[in-house]
């Protein structure tokens, strides 16, 4: 399975704060099912905090924003809540934001699930703590960044070469362990939850099912390339 995930894996998808550089740094990021992909299309802006004028106005549900003008041309910092992600970052393209920063209301990422085709922007979600960090310096002196890829930082989803599975803190029954890791990107099918930006094949499900010995139909075998067992270095530690 390890030695297939680089037919089916990319560099992880990352919010990257250019500035300022009191926060100038590489923030964990969730990737959408619906818009466009930020692999494919990155974009960096100066971000502007939404204000939709109504309840928490930077939740992004109301529309037309306050401060659509603002917004205009710039990348869009959207607080998670009240309304589905899609509203919210069409809400945002519709006020000319280039691209969303989805920051969640909890502790880890968001989902950022939905299903909405008229989007296309790109957009992530990142942790509250990156969003508290970036409001602070909003409106003075400014947030610079960009939603992408970090190459160089290994197949997202992995560590020492060895694709990482979904073992959460505490257990969560049915996914913990049974499932590949939520940090995977793009999304593989055998992820913690299901979502529709999968591949339209079994892209590394199959290798994980021969890995735990689990017995597949012969012709499947011409769907993996010289399949290794366990090309993981068994010395490897991997959380």
């Amino acid at each position: 399975m390890n030695k297939q995930s680089k037919k089916f894996l990319g560099p992880p998808a990352k919010v990257t704060v250019n500035t300022p550089a009191g926060i100038a740094g590489v923030y964990d990021a969730q990737t959408a099912e619906f818009g466009a992909s930020v692999a494919a299309n990155p974009v960096t802006a100066d971000v502007v905090l939404v204000n939709d004028g109504s309840g928490t106005a930077t939740d992004g549900c109301e529309t037309p924003f306050v401060n659509a003008a603002a917004i205009a041309g710039k990348m869009a910092l959207i607080d998670r809540g009240t309304c589905d992600f899609t509203i919210k970052v069409k809400n945002a393209q519709d006020g000319g934001a280039v691209g969303v920063i989805i920051a969640n209301n909890a502790a880890g990422l968001p989902g950022m699930s939905g299903v909405d085709p008229t989007i296309t922007i790109p957009s992530l979600g990142t942790t509250q703590a990156a969003g508290t960090a970036m409001k602070a310096n909003l409106p003075a002196p400014g947030v610079n960044a960009k939603l992408g890829v970090q190459t160089g930082a290994g197949l997202a989803g992995t560590q020492q070469g060895c694709v990482r599975m979904f073992a959460p803190n505490p257990v969560r029954t049915g996914s913990s362990v049974s499932h590949f890791h939520s940090e995977d990107f793009p999304n593989l099918l055998m992820g913690p939850s299901l979502n529709r930006s999968i591949f339209n094949k079994v892209d590394l499900t199959l290798p994980l099912f021969q890995d735990i010995d689990w017995r597949t139909n012969p012709e499947d075998t011409l769907f993996i390339d010289d399949f290794e067992p366990n090309p993981c270095a068994a010395s490897a530690s991997v959380p």
